[in-house]
Protein backbone atom coordinates (compact mmCIF):
# COMPACT_ATOMS: atom_id res chain seq x y z
CA UNK A 1 0.00 0.00 0.00
CA UNK A 2 2.87 2.25 0.95
CA UNK A 3 4.23 2.19 -2.85
CA UNK A 4 0.71 2.98 -4.68
CA UNK A 5 0.81 5.92 -2.21
CA UNK A 6 4.21 6.92 -3.49
CA UNK A 7 3.61 6.58 -7.11
CA UNK A 8 0.14 8.23 -6.42
CA UNK A 9 2.39 11.36 -4.98
CA UNK A 10 4.51 10.98 -7.89
CA UNK A 11 2.42 11.10 -10.54
CA UNK A 12 0.65 13.97 -8.80
CA UNK A 13 3.92 16.04 -8.56
CA UNK A 14 4.73 15.01 -11.90
CA UNK A 15 1.49 16.03 -13.25
CA UNK A 16 2.01 19.68 -11.76
CA UNK A 17 5.55 19.51 -12.83
CA UNK A 18 4.99 19.75 -16.27
CA UNK A 19 2.45 22.04 -15.93
CA UNK A 20 4.44 24.28 -14.46
CA UNK A 21 7.36 23.78 -17.18
CA UNK A 22 5.63 23.51 -20.10
CA UNK A 23 2.43 25.27 -20.27
CA UNK A 24 2.75 27.92 -17.45
CA UNK A 25 6.10 29.18 -18.30
CA UNK A 26 7.66 32.33 -20.33
CA UNK A 27 9.98 31.10 -23.51
CA UNK A 28 12.86 33.90 -24.04
CA UNK A 29 14.85 32.28 -26.89
CA UNK A 30 15.26 28.68 -27.43
CA UNK A 31 17.52 28.29 -24.23
CA UNK A 32 15.97 30.17 -21.67
CA UNK A 33 12.66 29.48 -20.44
CA UNK A 34 11.34 30.94 -17.05
CA UNK A 35 9.45 27.70 -14.71
CA UNK A 36 8.55 26.76 -11.61
CA UNK A 37 8.77 22.96 -12.45
CA UNK A 38 11.71 22.08 -10.58
CA UNK A 39 9.71 22.97 -7.20
CA UNK A 40 7.79 19.23 -7.47
CA UNK A 41 10.53 17.56 -8.19
CA UNK A 42 12.63 18.70 -5.87
CA UNK A 43 9.92 18.14 -3.09
CA UNK A 44 9.35 14.33 -4.59
CA UNK A 45 13.07 14.02 -4.00
CA UNK A 46 12.34 15.13 -0.21
CA UNK A 47 9.78 13.62 0.30
CA UNK A 48 9.61 10.26 -1.46
CA UNK A 49 13.39 9.95 -1.30
CA UNK A 50 16.07 10.31 -4.59
CA UNK A 51 14.42 6.69 -6.63
CA UNK A 52 11.30 8.64 -6.84
CA UNK A 53 12.74 12.15 -7.05
CA UNK A 54 14.78 10.73 -10.01
CA UNK A 55 11.55 9.37 -12.03
CA UNK A 56 9.34 11.98 -11.42
CA UNK A 57 12.36 14.04 -13.10
CA UNK A 58 12.67 11.85 -15.55
CA UNK A 59 8.89 11.36 -16.23
CA UNK A 60 8.24 14.49 -15.87
CA UNK A 61 10.62 15.69 -18.84
CA UNK A 62 10.01 13.22 -20.84
CA UNK A 63 6.32 13.38 -21.34
CA UNK A 64 6.40 17.07 -20.97
CA UNK A 65 8.71 17.48 -24.43
CA UNK A 66 6.91 14.49 -25.57
CA UNK A 67 3.25 15.35 -25.31
CA UNK A 68 3.57 19.03 -25.28
CA UNK A 69 6.81 20.61 -27.07
CA UNK A 70 6.91 21.12 -30.63
CA UNK A 71 10.67 20.41 -30.34
CA UNK A 72 10.34 16.68 -28.79
CA UNK A 73 12.29 14.71 -26.55
CA UNK A 74 16.08 15.82 -26.20
CA UNK A 75 17.88 12.93 -23.94
CA UNK A 76 20.70 14.98 -22.55
CA UNK A 77 18.17 17.51 -21.37
CA UNK A 78 16.49 14.82 -19.24
CA UNK A 79 19.59 14.27 -16.99
CA UNK A 80 18.96 17.51 -15.57
CA UNK A 81 15.49 17.26 -13.75
CA UNK A 82 16.29 13.13 -13.46
CA UNK A 83 20.05 13.67 -11.18
CA UNK A 84 17.70 16.76 -9.25
CA UNK A 85 15.14 14.82 -8.03
CA UNK A 86 17.85 12.22 -7.21
CA UNK A 87 20.42 14.85 -5.99
CA UNK A 88 18.54 16.65 -3.52
CA UNK A 89 17.41 13.61 -1.63
CA UNK A 90 21.13 12.11 -0.91
CA UNK A 91 22.10 15.47 0.17
CA UNK A 92 19.48 16.37 2.68
CA UNK A 93 19.69 13.01 4.57
CA UNK A 94 17.04 10.88 5.75
CA UNK A 95 15.86 13.66 8.63
CA UNK A 96 15.47 16.39 6.34
CA UNK A 97 16.22 19.19 9.07
CA UNK A 98 15.94 22.81 8.07
CA UNK A 99 19.58 23.46 7.76
CA UNK A 100 20.34 20.38 5.33
CA UNK A 101 17.10 21.15 3.11
CA UNK A 102 18.49 24.29 1.88
CA UNK A 103 22.04 23.64 0.80
CA UNK A 104 20.67 20.70 -0.38
CA UNK A 105 18.03 22.70 -2.62
CA UNK A 106 20.63 25.37 -3.65
CA UNK A 107 23.38 22.22 -4.57
CA UNK A 108 21.47 20.35 -6.46
CA UNK A 109 19.84 23.43 -8.53
CA UNK A 110 23.56 24.64 -9.16
CA UNK A 111 24.69 21.14 -10.58
CA UNK A 112 21.60 20.34 -12.89
CA UNK A 113 20.86 24.54 -13.70
CA UNK A 114 24.28 26.06 -14.40
CA UNK A 115 26.26 23.18 -14.35
CA UNK A 116 24.25 19.77 -16.85
CA UNK A 117 21.53 21.83 -18.71
CA UNK A 118 23.45 24.35 -20.17
CA UNK A 119 25.86 21.63 -21.39
CA UNK A 120 23.11 19.71 -22.96
CA UNK A 121 21.69 22.95 -24.29
CA UNK A 122 24.64 23.62 -25.81
CA UNK A 123 24.65 19.88 -27.46
CA UNK A 124 21.13 20.30 -28.41
CA UNK A 125 21.42 24.15 -30.33
CA UNK A 126 25.02 24.15 -31.24
CA UNK A 127 25.85 27.18 -29.97
CA UNK A 128 29.16 27.54 -27.61
CA UNK A 129 28.55 26.62 -24.26
CA UNK A 130 30.11 29.71 -22.63
CA UNK A 131 27.42 31.48 -24.84
CA UNK A 132 24.70 29.22 -23.41
CA UNK A 133 26.20 29.37 -19.84
CA UNK A 134 25.99 33.28 -20.15
CA UNK A 135 22.92 34.09 -21.51
CA UNK A 136 20.99 31.43 -19.18
CA UNK A 137 23.14 32.70 -15.91
CA UNK A 138 20.83 35.61 -14.98
CA UNK A 139 17.51 33.76 -16.20
CA UNK A 140 18.69 30.97 -13.52
CA UNK A 141 19.50 32.35 -11.09
CA UNK A 142 16.25 34.48 -10.92
CA UNK A 143 14.34 31.26 -11.02
CA UNK A 144 16.57 29.06 -9.09
CA UNK A 145 15.95 32.31 -6.06
CA UNK A 146 11.99 31.95 -6.33
CA UNK A 147 12.17 28.00 -6.51
CA UNK A 148 14.39 28.44 -3.58
CA UNK A 149 11.55 30.70 -1.82
CA UNK A 150 8.84 28.37 -2.76
CA UNK A 151 10.20 24.82 -1.99
CA UNK A 152 11.88 25.05 1.36
CA UNK A 153 8.25 26.64 3.20
CA UNK A 154 6.23 23.77 1.19
CA UNK A 155 9.12 21.39 2.26
CA UNK A 156 9.71 22.40 5.78
CA UNK A 157 5.63 22.50 6.45
CA UNK A 158 4.17 19.59 4.31
CA UNK A 159 6.81 16.86 5.20
CA UNK A 160 5.45 16.05 7.99
CA UNK A 161 1.99 15.21 6.54
CA UNK A 162 3.23 13.85 3.64
CA UNK A 163 5.53 11.73 5.67
CA UNK A 164 2.05 10.39 7.15
CA UNK A 165 -0.18 10.06 4.73
CA UNK A 166 2.54 7.71 2.96
CA UNK A 167 3.30 5.80 5.73
CA UNK A 168 -0.39 5.37 6.23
Amino acid sequence: MKQLRRLVYAALLCAISIVLTRVLSLQLSPAIRLHLGNVPILLAGLWLGPLWGAAVGFAADFLGATLVSSLGWFAPLSLAPTLLGAIVALLSGRKRRFWRVIPAIIISLLICEVGIKPYALHLLTETPWEAVLAARLPFTALQGAAELALTIPLALTLTPLVRRKIEG
